[in-house]
């Protein structure tokens, strides 16, 4: 029923349209007119001013970062207003079916937008997503998709990590020339000496990340008012005292795929910088990065809610730039590493131009890290040297 039928039943609680259900069968209204009821305005008629349900249409629309506030809020009035348009214009007989939105999907935001004084007493709220697809093909293939990429790219990862020996043949190391290592050598979860920091932060994402899943705030995604809640990153929070969401929002993730590519980015720098940069060096450089990326993030954001430990993550490889650009390491292992990782920064880096990715706190957490690995430069140098001339098999404390 749209919204000019619904308002004379239930008033303003139906400015954007309601729905009658009934017991009768689809195919009986195949090839007739729905053709909205007779309203009879007197007063001897009784009538239930509460909905049964509610009617649900997602819109949703990309706005570049790059705008000036003023022409994203133009920009979102226009998105409002064509919207809503929209939805007064859609008729059931148009769906094959709707479907009941759980809890788990974005039935939170549908339901504090319905949330008023008048909806008080209904229990449970129903909320029906209207679909146009045969209903057995509500899955689709997703969930094969989803899972056979994750694992394909898991295995070969793990295959590369345990068959590919990657060579330990800088004067830091502990192993001598012809040696090298594989994942036989190397925990990825678990600390352990010259390796401390970086499996402890891996795992307190991916910790945070399950008690998010299990306090039921999604799975593929999280909403950012639940987001803002658990400590993520918003500017006029942050002005008003809580300084706190600068750190905590680095160890936020907005999904599943958020936090499995940060890892996966945090784990293959860890692996090189750790070592060579010792325990408390790095975690020193990784939460200052991390806030320096949170700072800058705010600064060109005003109304945007920030997570993910991708900003400090960029720190780390801006500290691991600056120093392949040093006579820190041998050439082939310079030459090789500081063209790959320049490509992956970059490639991240474009990517961020899209939209809908923070790439204020990449370039804030890069720009922070290259000046940080270039002061830590003299002290790792000297380290080096004094490793050199006590031997091969001594280490940076």
């Amino acid at each position: 029923m749209k919204s000019k039928y619904a308002m004379p039943l239930w008033d303003a609680l139906a400015k954007g349209g309601a729905i009658i259900i009934t017991s009768k069968k689809v195919s009986a209204l195949s090839n007739q007119q729905i053709k909205p009821p007779v309203i009879k305005h007197n007063n001897t008629i009784s009538l239930n001013k509460k909905p049964a349900a509610w009617l649900a249409v997602k819109y949703q629309k990309t706005i570049s970062n790059r705008l000036s506030p003023a022409e994203k809020e133009e920009l979102y009035k226009e998105f409002a207003k064509e919207s809503e348009a929209d939805f007064d214009t859609k008729n059931l007989a148009d769906f094959i079916y709707l479907n009941r939105i759980r809890e788990h999907s974005d039935y939170k935001d549908y339901r504090q937008a319905i949330l008023t004084k008048d909806t008080i007493g209904i229990n449970p709220i129903i909320i029906l997503s209207p679909v146009n697809e045969p209903y057995e093909l509500r899955n689709g293939n997703k969930f094969p998709w989803i899972f056979g990429s994750l694992g394909i790219g898991l295995a070969i990862f793990m295959i590369f990590l345990l068959f590919t020996p990657l060579k330990s043949d800088l004067n830091l190391s502990d192993k001598n020339d012809d040696e090298s290592f594989t994942l036989k050598d190397f925990q990825i979860f678990i600390p352990h000496e010259g390796y401390y920091i970086t499996p402890i932060i891996i795992n307190l994402n991916l910790l945070i990340f399950i008690i998010m899943i299990c306090c039921g705030l999604g799975f593929i995604s999280f909403g950012a008012p639940d987001l803002l809640r658990w400590g993520g990153n918003l500017r006029a929070n942050v002005i008003e005292g809580q300084y706190w969401r600068l750190l905590t929002n680095t160890f936020l993730h907005g999904g599943l795929m958020h936090v499995l590519m940060n890892m996966y980015g945090l784990l293959f720098v860890g692996i090189f910088l750790e070592p060579l940069m010792g325990g408390k060096r790095f975690a020193f450089a990784y939460l200052g990065t991390g806030i320096l990326a949170s700072i800058a993030s705010i600064w060109w954001h005003q109304n945007t809610v920030s997570v993910g430990a991708s900003g400090a993550i960029f720190g780390m490889y801006g500290i691991f730039l600056a120093l392949l650009t040093t006579n820190l390491f041998p050439k082939d292992f310079k030459r090789t590493f500081l063209i790959s990782t320049s490509v992956f920064v970059g490639y991240n880096l474009l990517y961020g131009l899209t939209g809908g990715i923070d790439n204020a706190a990449h370039i804030g957490g890069l720009l922070s890290g290259l000046i940080i690995g270039y002061a830590m430069y003299p002290v790792l140098k000297n380290k080096a040297s004094q490793v050199g001339s006590r031997g091969r098999n001594s280490k940076i404390p």
